[in-house]
């Protein structure tokens, strides 16, 4: 009993001290009025792709439940496609892909490009050497190409559209998060633990990462936009997300043979991915003012 009291007490402990932190950066990043928007946009957009199964009006897989190319109405808000579909029930499930995608494909990136970036900088002489060389090839292909060759070659869907764009966004990770780790790991603390005999996984993974932690936060927050949009070009090329699934790059490819007669099977969806992108790049931007102290310097 005492043991699950002392448990209880701990975990409201860790609740409020979680809740005392999230409300101070509310109100750090509620300074910026863009910032604030752009979260309160963001967690509407979580919510709408969490509740998803609960909010949206019709089956957005359902056809014929509405007139063919119908106009936006009472009835359906952001009117049908040329299968009777609602395009309002579509665009709500189609946020739950593409939040997943964005927010995998960043990730993805950002632990390779973490530890290839780190690894690079903290060892320095050839291993930089080879491992930089091999990044600056990779940075020659424009990332929605390279992406594009990788679906090529690993087949159409969303889990191959996932890697592609995660691994396109690697070598511009990793080049940041080296040039972070060539200055810290001349700090005295690194010197230090060298001198008492550390072993070099202990020293990046206890002392350089935590350290270079707040620009690889803003790095994999624009990084979610970037994949978002990636994402989405695949789908519009026939290369991602396939029908009759709901996602928005695919919702635009099926619109564009139809946007002189049906403007509305296009323009919500293309709104939809404007809004989103836009609300994830002022969120990072906010927090490089906030994170990033070379950047408030060079502001003042």
């Amino acid at each position: 009993m005492k043991r699950f009291r002392r448990l209880s007490e701990e975990t409201g402990q860790w609740c409020r001290y979680v809740l005392k932190r999230s409300w101070y950066w509310y109100k750090k990043i509620a300074e910026s009025p863009g910032a604030a928007i752009s979260l309160v946009l963001l967690l509407l957009l979580v919510l709408m792709a969490v509740l998803a199964p609960a909010i949206s009006p019709r089956d957005p897989y359902a056809t014929y439940i509405g007139p063919r190319l119908s106009a936006p109405s009472w009835q359906f808000p952001f009117g049908t496609d040329v299968l009777g579909r609602d395009i309002l029930s579509r665009m709500i499930y189609g946020s739950q892909l593409s939040l997943v995608v964005g927010i995998l494909s960043a990730a993805f990136s950002l632990v390779f490009g973490v530890i290839l970036g780190s690894i690079s900088g903290f060892y320095g002489g050839k291993v930089d050497s080879v491992l930089m060389k091999v990044v600056d090839i990779w940075l020659g292909f424009p990332p929605l190409i390279f992406a594009l060759a990788i679906v090529t070659i690993l087949g159409k869907g969303v889990n191959n559209v996932i890697m592609a764009v995660g691994i396109s966004g690697i070598p511009r990770l990793a080049r940041i998060v080296r040039a972070q780790v060539l200055s810290v790991r001349e700090m005295s603390f690194v010197e230090a633990s060298h001198a008492i005999g550390a072993p070099s996984w202990r020293i990046i993974m206890i002392h350089i990462v935590p350290n270079v932690l707040s620009s690889v936060i803003v790095l994999s927050t624009l990084q979610v936009a970037g994949a978002i949009i990636s994402a989405a070009s695949l789908s519009f090329l026939g290369m991602g997300a396939q029908p009759p699934t709901a996602e928005w790059g695919l919702m635009l490819n099926e619109g564009r043979a139809y946007m002189r007669h049906a403007w509305w099977m296009t323009v919500f969806p293309g709104m939809a991915l404007f809004i989103t992108v836009m609300a994830v790049n002022l969120l990072g931007d906010r927090l490089r003012e906030l994170l990033d102290p070379r950047y408030r310097r060079s502001r003042n």
